[in-house]
């Protein structure tokens, strides 16, 4: 199923997650991972259609996350360098974005299509 999500960026180092530092999942934030709407269960990939050349972030990232203005068709990817003030920057500087998403149940799924 391919939609036009809404897709922004966070900064859990900064402080954009919980204050726990532990995803809804119960993993820690990683590059790779993302906050999606209750209606996709952890583990659904999201594969950005659009080059998101920005800042090198990720084409495919996996739902590990929610959040209370997570809506059904947004996305929020995770960024984490290491340099809290450099992942607030990319988050500022990507904004929120409408772009195509492909959406796979599982990277299992993801993997078994690309099989020849």
């Amino acid at each position: 199923m391919v939609l036009t999500m809404s897709i922004s960026v966070y900064a859990p180092d900064a402080g954009g997650i919980n204050g726990s530092g532990i995803m809804a999942d119960g993993n820690e934030p990683r590059f790779g991972y993302a906050a999606c709407g209750a209606g996709y269960p952890f583990g659904t990939i999201f594969e950005i259609l659009s080059e998101v050349k920005f800042q090198e972030l990720p084409q495919m990232v996996e739902c590990r996350d929610r959040g209370s203005a997570i809506g059904r068709n947004n996305l929020d990817l995770v960024i984490r360098t290491g340099d809290v003030h450099k992942d607030l920057e990319i988050a500022r500087s990507f904004g929120r974005r409408r772009l195509q998403v492909r959406i796979w149940p599982s990277w299992n799924t993801w993997h078994e299509q690309r099989k020849p």
